[in-house]
């Protein structure tokens, strides 16, 4: 079958030439915003999950392994975004560097979400088989390690096979730099479609065998008094209500934030004349979009979680509103009785 044509457009990502106008402005404050947000929200998780011994659970090792890539998705996505946007002066080999790292970050992310959904799927499908595995935690660092090898594979490595060929390179540009066949067929088929598809068929089991397990527990109060019946009901209904509703809004947001851009790549090699009525704005809100999920998404697992939203309230209490400093080799912060605070932690949580 005949491949569509490489686009050979003007590169929507880099600014025109000529001095930098508003829309230029707008995005680079964009990924500066985007960048800082997803360093101060991904660091703050994951000190509180380090921070209290109640948090080190298996599943938090799999959100501290998120908020982890997301702390480099922060630091290096924004600037390296900015670099290929100004077009700066590099050869050919440092700009492909500067590019795959891009990819390199936003893959990882997506896998240790994917690693956080199969956690969580079998945890509710097989529940006894994952208490199992609770005593095997030296297997976990091997899983994350793979996940990290697979997103750094198809960001650093195939890219070099993708690469234009160029004799006078001397601007770094995504576009120019990189074949958007990698876009569709590596990034599009190889990493988001599938990572939407599996967080979609793992949330939508996840949720029948919730119900299941409810329905099961329902059951079991069938010779109960009816008060005592209609409590357990009512909150397990209220549980499968709130676990749908978060389950829906994390995969929600995920394709929001990468499907833009992936439908306009498609469009772009696919059809080449549709895709010149597309504006550049469009491409840069769709860039902005891919890279907020780093922060978005992991705001969510823990404001979902009740263990770390109170924590992480507990946490913020004792920085801001307490009189006595403290001064650690980790941070400067002000610090009540570390005590009370994991007290006030197990009360919040309780509750």
């Amino acid at each position: 079958m005949k491949q569509p044509p490489e686009s050979t457009d003007v590169n929507p990502w880099t600014v025109s030439e000529g001095p930098l106008i508003t829309v230029d402005y707008f995005y680079i404050c964009a990924e500066v915003v985007v960048g800082i947000l997803t360093i101060l929200i991904n660091v703050v998780i994951l000190l509180v999950i380090v921070r209290y011994q109640r948090l080190h659970t298996h599943t938090n090792v799999y959100i501290r392994n998120l908020t982890a890539a997301n702390i480099f998705v922060g630091l290096m996505i924004p600037p390296l975004a900015i670099i290929t946007y100004l077009r700066l002066e590099m050869n050919l080999t440092s700009c492909l560097v500067v590019n795959s790292l891009i990819n390199v970050f936003i893959n990882i992310s997506i896998m240790s979400l994917i690693l956080l959904a199969v956690d969580t799927y079998f945890a509710v499908q097989h529940p006894f088989l994952y208490r199992r595995t609770l005593s095997k935690r030296r297997f976990l660092p091997v899983i994350i390690a793979v996940g990290w090898f697979v997103g750094a594979c198809g960001g650093l490595v195939i890219p070099f096979a993708f690469q234009r060929d160029h004799a006078n390179y001397r601007f770094c540009s995504y576009r120019r730099a990189i074949r958007l066949s990698y876009d569709v067929y590596i990034h599009g088929y190889g990493f988001i479609l599938p990572a939407l598809m599996a967080m979609l068929v793992l949330h939508l089991r996840i949720c029948c065998a919730f119900r299941a397990a409810n329905q099961r527990l329902v059951d079991n109060t069938a010779h109960h008094p009816v008060a005592t019946k209609n409590q357990v009901v009512t909150r397990v209904r209220r549980k499968e209500v709130h676990m749908v509703k978060s389950l829906a809004v994390m995969f929600l947001v995920m394709a929001l934030c990468f499907l833009p851009l992936l439908i306009i790549n498609f469009v772009h090699y696919y059809d080449p004349d549709r895709h010149a009525k597309t504006t550049s704005e469009m491409t840069l809100v769709a860039v902005v979009l891919s890279h907020m999920n780093s922060f978005v998404n992991p705001l969510l697992y823990a404001v979902s979680k009740a263990p770390i939203r109170s924590a992480v309230g507990v946490w913020i209490y004792s920085c801001f509103f307490t009189e006595r400093w403290v001064t650690t080799s980790a941070s400067v912060c002000p610090i009540q009785n570390t005590r009370n605070e994991e007290t006030s932690m197990e009360l919040t949580e309780t509750a």
